[in-house]
């Protein structure tokens, strides 16, 4: 289950890094455009009309010359802003010596699919990053708990399943441990990490070492190694 969950959320860093990449190239592009690219104006002959759950869209249907020879393009950006645009006239750039790529010149012209690829490459590397650095830092203080750690012996009680966590419908377990401290007369309960199976058949032993940081007793990792491996 766990190693799925690390699949998926490896496709997910990996298409918004993608996306990132797809994003910044028609940025740099974009601006590319701005800053080199000759400007001409246009006339919206046309609006093509694109509806969606979100409302009603206008794309601009721009006719336009570079001197020379005329051209018509439709926009790729398009807005409810352009409702009442036809006819009404509006500069276009495009790169010296390819008057067919114009744009119309405004942010939206120049950037829009840059900042709509930047906006999901975020939303999709953050969904499928975040997890895997939390997992491999996770991973590295357990490793750091258990060179350094104090070992406590703690009594096993048993077993219960983390419904903060859902994968598929289902919930991992934890084993659960507590240690009585006679003295203040309290009891501190210790949780295994996340198993994908129910580990009651395999416990058959009292007793768990549980490595609890020096500096935070809130801070442990409970060695669950007698476990069997999932294959």
């Amino acid at each position: 289950m766990f190693t799925k969950v690390r699949i998926i959320f490896g496709i997910f860093a990996v298409t918004g890094l993608l996306l990132l990449t797809g994003g910044s190239y028609l940025y740099l592009s974009g601006y590319s455009q701005e800053k080199n690219g000759i400007v001409t104006s246009g006339e919206i002959i046309d609006l093509s009309v694109h509806r969606s759950d979100n409302g009603i869209s206008y794309c601009p249907v721009v006719k336009y010359t570079d001197g020379q020879d005329a051209y018509v393009m439709e926009s790729s950006y398009c807005s409810s802003g352009y409702r009442n645009a036809s006819g009404d006239n509006i500069e276009v750039i495009y790169p010296p010596g390819i008057p067919a790529d114009a744009v119309i010149r405004s942010f939206g012209g120049l950037y829009g699919g840059a900042v709509i690829l930047l906006g999901m490459g975020v939303i999709f590397a953050l969904v499928g990053m975040l997890p895997l650095i939390i997992m491999y830092l996770r991973g590295k203080s357990a490793q750091r708990l258990l060179r350094e750690g104090i070992p406590v012996k703690a009594g096993i009680t048993g077993t219960d399943m983390n419904t903060t966590i859902s994968i598929n419908g289902r919930c991992p377990y934890r084993i659960v441990a507590q240690v009585y401290n006679s003295a203040e007369n309290t009891v501190k309960r210790y949780y295994s990490r996340n198993i994908e199976f129910d580990p009651a058949p395999f416990i058959h032993q009292e007793f768990v070492t549980v490595y609890v940081d020096t500096k935070n007793p809130d801070n442990y990792f409970m060695d669950i190694s007698f476990l069997p491996a999932v294959k």
